[in-house]
C-alpha cells in the first residue's frame, strides 16, 4: 500500500496593499492572530499573480477593487470565510460569473461575512452560508485597564461634515461625561507602510477600544471588534441608505445596538438631505434631547450570537489549517 507523505503547506492571510483605512488592517490582524504562525501576507488585489509553492490561505474580507484579477492562483488553497463581494467596482460582474460556480464549490462551502453575499452566491448555484466576520474572534489575553474614554470613532462618517458631527455629539453626551469624549478616525496615512508596520498600529487601536467605557461608531470594523472584546458599542446607521451601501450590513447589524436616521435630522445621503445638512439647517431644528438614546451608565452588548460566531469561525479555521 502506498503511503502518502503529509506535507504541511505554508499559511497565508490577506492584506490590502493600497488601503488608508486601518479597518482593513484590523481584519488582517484578526486573521493573523487566529492562525498563529503566518508565513505569508498576500495582497487582496493580486491573488491571481501568486506563482510560488502551494499554500493555504485564510480568505476573508472585502473583495475587491480590481475584480478582473479574480479568481486566485491555482497554487492557492483558500478557506473562504467572512467573505464579502462588493457591490462596487464591477465586482459582481466578475466574481458572480456563473462560470466560477465550479471554482467556488471546489473550495466550499463559502462562509460569507453578510447574508447578502451568501444569497448572491447561492443564486449562481454556489454552496454558501452566513459566517459573520472574522473580527468577532478578537481578544486580548492580557488584562486591559479601563481608560474611561467614550470614543466616537467616525460616528458620523457618511455625513462628511465635522460641524454636523460636533453639533450632534454635543447634543448626545450628558454634561457630566463630556470630558471623557474623544474622537478617532480610521482613515490614516498608512498606504506606504508594509503590513508588518501596520499591524502594531491596528493592535494599539484595538487595545484602546478594549479599554474604552463606550464606543460609538459608523465603522463595522470598529463595532465588531468591540463586540468581540466586550466593549459596549453603538453602531450609527447613518447615511447608508443606498442599496449597495447596505449589502454588507445584512446580518451584521442584528448583532449590535444601533441608532438610525430617525434620531438625527438630515442624516440620509439623499441629495436634498445633503443640501440641507451642508446649509447648516440642523442647527435650527427642534433641539430634541439626544442624551437618552444611549444608556451611558449600563450599556451592554448582545453576547450570545457573538459567542456562537466566534466559536464557529475558530473551529473552521483550526480544522482547515491543521
Amino acid at each position: 500500500m502506498e503511503i502518502k507523505e503529509n506535507i504541511l503547506l505554508k499559511k497565508a492571510v490577506i492584506y490590502y496593499k493600497d488601503t488608508y483605512n486601518i479597518g482593513d488592517t484590523v481584519q488582517t490582524y484578526a486573521a493573523n492572530s487566529l492562525i498563529e504562525g503566518t508565513d505569508l501576507f498576500l495582497d487582496r488585489e493580486a491573488l491571481n499573480n501568486y506563482n510560488d509553492e502551494k499554500i493555504k490561505l485564510l480568505c476573508n474580507g472585502y473583495f475587491m477593487a480590481q475584480p478582473q484579477n479574480w479568481p486566485p492562483s491555482e497554487q492557492i488553497d483558500p478557506l473562504f470565510i467572512s467573505f464579502h463581494i462588493s457591490g462596487y467596482y464591477g465586482a459582481e460582474k466578475y466574481m458572480l460569473n456563473p462560470a466560477l460556480k465550479s471554482y467556488y464549490n471546489a473550495h466550499g462551502p463559502i462562509g460569507c461575512r453578510d447574508k447578502d453575499t451568501a444569497a448572491r452566491l447561492k443564486s449562481i448555484g454556489v454552496d454558501s452560508y452566513y459566517s459573520s466576520c472574522l473580527t468577532l474572534t478578537l481578544n486580548f489575553k492580557e488584562s486591559i485597564q479601563d481608560s474611561g474614554e467614550i470614543i466616537f470613532a467616525d460616528a458620523f462618517l457618511k455625513m462628511n461634515n465635522d460641524d454636523y458631527a460636533e453639533h450632534m455629539i454635543d447634543r448626545m453626551v450628558p454634561s457630566s461625561l463630556k470630558s471623557k469624549v474623544v474622537r478617532v478616525k480610521h482613515d490614516m496615512d498608512i498606504e506606504g507602510l508594509s503590513v508588518q508596520e501596520r499591524l502594531p498600529i491596528a493592535e494599539a487601536l484595538l487595545k484602546r477600544y478594549a479599554a474604552a467605557r463606550l464606543v460609538i461608531t459608523s465603522r463595522i470594523h470598529c463595532a465588531l471588534p468591540c463586540l468581540a472584546m466586550g466593549t459596549p458599542v453603538y453602531f450609527m446607521d447613518l447615511g447608508y441608505d443606498r442599496k449597495n451601501a447596505r449589502k454588507r450590513f445584512d446580518g451584521i447589524l442584528d448583532l449590535m445596538n444601533s441608532l438610525d436616521q430617525k434620531y438625527f435630522p438630515f442624516s440620509s445621503n439623499q441629495s436634498y438631505s445633503k443640501l440641507l445638512r451642508n446649509a447648516g439647517l440642523y442647527k435650527f431644528t427642534g433641539q430634541k434631547d439626544l442624551s437618552n438614546i444611549i444608556d451611558w451608565d449600563h450599556a451592554s452588548n448582545k453576547q450570545d450570537p457573538v459567542d456562537y460566531h466566534r466559536n464557529f469561525i475558530k473551529e473552521k479555521v483550526k480544522e482547515f489549517f491543521e
